[in-house]
Parts: C-alpha cells; sequence; structure tokens
C-alpha cells in the first residue's frame, strides 16, 4: 500500500477510499486515447484542442472535439495533481505528532523510491527493446533511442524519451514545496493552506516563485488545490452536497474549456477549481459516481495507473509506427487509427503494468516503508501495522 493508498484509507472514517483509485485509473487510461488522436492529426491540436468549440468546423474535427473533451489528457494530468496533492497532504497531516526534520526524511525517501523504481525498470525496458529494434533493423520507436538519452530519462532529468514522464518530473520537483507547506501548517495552522493557494496563483504570471520551472509553476495551483482539499474541516464541506451534484460538476469540468480558448487566464482557474470540485465529491461524497469509480474494472485500472502511465508510451510509440509504415494515408482516418492503436496498446499495456506493479512498485513502497519504520513512534508504527494489515 502506497503512501498515497495510505492517506485513502485514512478518508472516510478509517476505510479505504477505493473511488480515488478508480479515478486515477480512468485517467490514465484516458491519456493514451487523447495523444493516439492527436498523433494521427498532429494539426488537430491547435485547430481542434485549443480552440473554441464556436471556432471548430466540419462533421470532423466535431466529433474529434468531443472525443478529445472526454479523452482529454490535460484533464487527466490535472486531476493526478490535485489527488496528488490531497493524498500527499493527508498522509503528512497524520504525522503531526512526529519531529518535522523525521517527516521530511521520511517523506522525502518514500517519494523517491515511489517514483523512481517503476521509471528505471520500465526505461530499461525501453533499452532493451531499442537494441532489439536496431538489431533487426525495425523501423519503429525506440530503435532511434541512444543510452544516454534514455538513461536522462530514467533519472527525470531529460525526459523527452517518455514525453508524459514529465509529471514525474514536476512530482520530484515538489516535494520542497510538498514539505514547505506542511512545515509553515504546522507553524501556524491552516492558514498556511490559503497563504499557499495564493502563491501558486501567483506562480501561473509569475514562474520565478517555481524557480523558473515552467511546468511545475503551472501545476503548483492544481498541486495547492489538491493539500487545501486534503485538510481537515473538508469532509463536512463536501459530504453534505445534494446526491447529483457531481452531474453539473462533472459536466462543467469536461466541457468548460470547450467553449473558451486555452490561452484565458479565467478559463484556467475555472477548469481547475472545477477539478477540485470534482474530486472532493468524488473523495468525501457517497454518491453513483463515487460507488462505480469502486468497482472492479475501475480498481483494477487505478492499481495498475502508474506503470501503465509509463509502459503504454513504448508501446504506443511502436504501434503508432507500424501503422504509419503500413498505412501512409492514416491521416485521413486519424479517428479510426487513433482509437485503434489505442485499444491495442491498451491490452498489451495491461500485462506489463501487472508485472511491474506486482514486481517493481510493491517491493519499492516496501522498501521505504521499512527503511522509515525505525524514526516512527511505537504508537504510529501499531497503528501503520493495523491500517497495512487491513
Amino acid at each position: 500500500m502506497s503512501i498515497e493508498q495510505q492517506a485513502a484509507y485514512t478518508a472516510s472514517g478509517g476505510k479505504h477510499n477505493a473511488s480515488i483509485d478508480g479515478l486515477r485509473g480512468l485517467a490514465a487510461f484516458t491519456v493514451v486515447f487523447y495523444h493516439s488522436f492527436l498523433h494521427f492529426d498532429p494539426g488537430s491540436l491547435t485547430r481542434v484542442v485549443f480552440a473554441p468549440i464556436a471556432d471548430v468546423h466540419g462533421w470532423h474535427d466535431l466529433i474529434l472535439k468531443f472525443l478529445l473533451s472526454i479523452f482529454n489528457g490535460e484533464s487527466a494530468v490535472l486531476i493526478f495533481f490535485i489527488l496528488s496533492g490531497l493524498v500527499l497532504a493527508r498522509s503528512l497531516n497524520r504525522m503531526n505528532d512526529v519531529p518535522i526534520v523525521s517527516v521530511g526524511k521520511d517523506f522525502i525517501l518514500k517519494r523517491l523510491l515511489r517514483i523512481y523504481p517503476a521509471i528505471i525498470v520500465c526505461m530499461v525496458f525501453i533499452f532493451i527493446a531499442s537494441i532489439i529494434c536496431r538489431e533487426l533493423r525495425l523501423p519503429i520507436y525506440p530503435g532511434n533511442l541512444r543510452f544516454e538519452t534514455i538513461f536522462r530519462a530514467a533519472a527525470l532529468i531529460d525526459v523527452s524519451a517518455l514525453g508524459p514522464a514529465w509529471t514525474l518530473q514536476v512530482e520530484l520537483c515538489a516535494i520542497p514545496f510538498f514539505l514547505g507547506v506542511y512545515v509553515v501548517t504546522r507553524l501556524i495552522g491552516a492558514y498556511a493552506n490559503y497563504l499557499f493557494l495564493f502563491l501558486s496563483l501567483f506562480a501561473l504570471q509569475f514562474p520565478i516563485l517555481a524557480l523558473n520551472y515552467s511546468l511545475l509553476a503551472a501545476s503548483m495551483f492544481p498541486l495547492m488545490i489538491g493539500m487545501l482539499l486534503g485538510s481537515d474541516g473538508m469532509r463536512n464541506l463536501f459530504s453534505n452536497l445534494g446526491k447529483g451534484a457531481w452531474v453539473a460538476i462533472l459536466l462543467f469540468f469536461v466541457f468548460s474549456r470547450q467553449v473558451v480558448g486555452h490561452e484565458m487566464y479565467t478559463g484556467v482557474l475555472s477548469y481547475t477549481l472545477a477539478g477540485g470540485l470534482l474530486v472532493a465529491v468524488i473523495f468525501y461524497g457517497d454518491n453513483a459516481l463515487s460507488r462505480f469509480l469502486c468497482t472492479p474494472i475501475p480498481s483494477f485500472l487505478g492499481r495498475l495507473s502508474y506503470s501503465f502511465y509509463l509502459y503504454n508510451v513504448p508501446i504506443s510509440g511502436a504501434i503508432w509506427d507500424l501503422i504509419t509504415n503500413a498505412f501512409p494515408a492514416q491521416s485521413t482516418h486519424s479517428i479510426l487509427f487513433g482509437a485503434l492503436s489505442a485499444i491495442f496498446s491498451t491490452c498489451i499495456a495491461i500485462p506489463l503494468s501487472i508485472l511491474s506493479e506486482r514486481y517493481v512498485e510493491r517491493p519499492g513502497i516496501r522498501l521505504g516503508r521499512w527503511l522509515t519504520r525505525p524514526s516512527m513512534p511505537l504508537a504510529d508504527r501499531k497503528a501503520r501495522a493495523e491500517l497495512l494489515n487491513h
């Protein structure tokens, strides 16, 4: 059970909140379709995705606009960051009886052992695949990758070899941000959450607040929204919403960005806030959507979401190259080829993700737990043991 899962376990009075696992799983699944649709029609990013619906013309583009609203990679990443902020905040808040230095050391070690093992093994897999492709002279990804490029991606220094891994780079760089919020919260109370919320808003306009790392500057707001949702008192605020509130929030979250341009600041803010509301009604509420996300298929995808997020990239890349080589005119049927490639990629990536989750992610989590156990008070260790044995 990861640090995120442990926090989710206590979100509902000590019971594991499986709905956020399901939400994370479906979000990872949508990323595959999003990138597949865009790959076979690269111009659709500006022509369809970034354009308001009033500026989209023709049945093909309107259908693609609808599909990319449902299978939207930007929305998925936003959800990932909000969930990350929420569950990590709850995990940190449960450590208030532990010295701050010990909390920081344990948190950093656990995050490193949560992030790095899976991506390192995935990049080893890509390295072996690149050798095989070159030896067999297969003109497909990842045959053109070199060892240095793969090594830098595994270290999260340069993720160009595994594009979506930029989110992991942000998670890594956000560790001081998480700890900073936690420390200031312990010193001055819950007001720190709002202080850092405003700081993250300013970072959207002034990236210097994120040390000029633009991706972190753009991600601090959803991360902070999640941390705010993980603070005390949020359960009472969101658990009393009407049973059907999730429908309006979900529709607004999915379609609100389709009526305004992506460059509009108000659109970014409302979109992010809607994502926070959606996560909140799922995490704290008891409604049809949260119950659906607890069903076996979303929960299964949620358990595999991290490894699936990694392995779908090389699999999708190879399938895209195969289709491009076999069907030179695939751009005229971008929706069909995008959907087929996403389905095939998913079917191949899932078995690899099962192996990675079982034999790479779990051992890394257990190692992090074992290495940090001695610094925990006895009472906390007993509580953690009861939690893990549930």
